[in-house]
């Protein structure tokens, strides 16, 4: 199964965070299925980039034959997507992510092999 890999980099926040669910919609029309997004240079996320990464998560949980327990999985946090991993994230994300409970449905990685091997 081919794994699409998001570098990104900088802020994410209300004025780039449409930016990225912009690119991961473009890539999804395109065939994408299998996200990894690698947070490795992201200084700061907003709650508009804990949205985007919401938002990302649901698209890539939208067509598939398992969506019921997907969307279910999001609304409840109580499994992690299988379409979506993050990677690298600085201390300070990860504990953004942590708080917000996205630990908690998505799966978070500092080794890329190792997050690949998991789709």
């Amino acid at each position: 199964m081919p794994i699409t890999g998001f570098e990104v980099s900088g802020f994410i926040n209300l004025g780039t965070a449409s930016q990225l669910e912009q690119e991961a919609r473009q890539a999804y029309e395109q065939g994408m299925r299998y996200l990894l997004i690698d947070l490795g240079e992201v200084d700061s996320m907003s709650s508009a980039g804990l949205h985007s990464v919401l938002v990302i998560s649901k698209m890539l949980a939208s067509d598939r034959a398992d969506q019921r327990t997907d969307e279910g999985a999001l609304a409840n946090r109580t499994a992690k997507s299988p379409y979506l991993k993050l990677l690298n994230p600085q201390p300070e994300i990860k504990r953004v992510l942590n708080i917000a409970g996205f630990d908690k449905f998505v799966d978070i990685y500092k080794d890329k092999i190792q997050a690949i091997n998991t789709f």
